[in-house]
């Protein structure tokens, strides 16, 4: 199923790699995340699911929860899941302390710490578009997982 035709109320979860993947290691996730989609149950009921791999670097599942809730178990079958891609290709899916923005050069990535140099570098600024991996449906997945740094959780560190 394509993420797209789900309701916009879809709940989302976004799997951020701490570096991007090569086109093996997303042929390999795709076809396993698949798999994992089309069995993906709660409470015995066959979740309404599907995902997405984009940028070669965000790993994005969505469930349609009309169908079936997604359970405490069920969501944590997921992350067991994304933790066993993470073994397998030797890759964090959970570092959140690391934040992907667009960059002259296509997507770069910055850590946290690092992140007040970067304001005064100018390196960043209020503008600059940033992923927020904090969207929790697809409605706001389609209309901001894109935006402004100012807009994002990021922006109390503007006025710093």
């Amino acid at each position: 199923m394509d993420w797209k035709e789900l309701a916009d109320d879809a709940r989302v979860w976004i799997y951020q790699a701490d570096q991007p993947l090569s086109a093996a290691e997303s042929a390999s996730i795709k076809e396993l995340s698949q798999d994992f989609v089309d069995k993906w149950s709660s409470h015995g009921s066959q979740m309404k699911a599907a995902f997405s791999l984009l940028h070669e670097r965000f790993l994005i599942f969505f469930a349609d929860e009309r169908q079936a809730q997604a359970s405490g178990c069920s969501i944590d079958s997921s992350v067991h899941f994304v933790q066993s891609l993470e073994e397998r290709f030797e890759i964090n899916f959970f570092n959140r302390m690391r934040v992907v923005y667009r960059s002259e050069d296509g997507l770069a990535y910055f850590d946290l710490p690092d992140l007040d140099q970067l304001l005064e570098k100018g390196t960043l600024n209020s503008e600059t578009l940033v992923f927020d991996c904090l969207v929790s449906t697809k409605s706001d997945f389609s209309n901001s997982f894109e935006k402004s740094f100012s807009k994002t959780w990021l922006s109390r560190y503007l006025a710093r």
